[in-house]
């Protein structure tokens, strides 16, 4: 039942903002005889929803605006995201090189030290 009841509410009130827009004139003449055969109460009535209904459209417009905000944001966001992974990525790669360099290094080395013994030992010879 509340279901019902908020569309056939929402219904109503895309009605009223069509009317509002399509016949303003023919609108505001029906409100007014309205307001005529059953007192004052139903023109303030009618006031509040106008008015409701204006703020409602400019909440609407905000919300809007701000979704669109929020979805750059999250895309900007997604962006960063995959440009940190590629980075992450490149980090790994580097560290490995930088892993296999050493060992070469160390190898090097160790080879130099065996080298200078050869060395000493001929110059030590001679």
């Amino acid at each position: 039942n509340t279901v019902i009841l908020f569309f056939v509410n929402d219904l109503d009130e895309k009605l009223f903002t069509s009317l509002r827009m399509i016949c303003p004139e023919w609108l505001e003449n029906t409100t007014s005889e309205i307001a005529a055969s059953f007192g004052e109460n139903v023109s303030i009535n009618i006031q509040y929803a106008t008015a409701n209904h204006q703020v409602k459209d400019r909440q609407e417009r905000r919300i809007g605006k701000i979704e669109k905000t929020l979805t750059r944001k999250s895309n900007a966001i997604k962006t960063v995201e995959a440009k940190h992974e590629k980075l992450k990525t490149k980090v790994k790669g580097l560290k490995a090189k930088h892993t296999t360099k050493n060992k070469k290094i160390k190898k090097l080395q160790g080879k130099n030290k065996e080298l200078d013994k050869g060395v000493q030992g001929l110059e030590s010879l001679g």
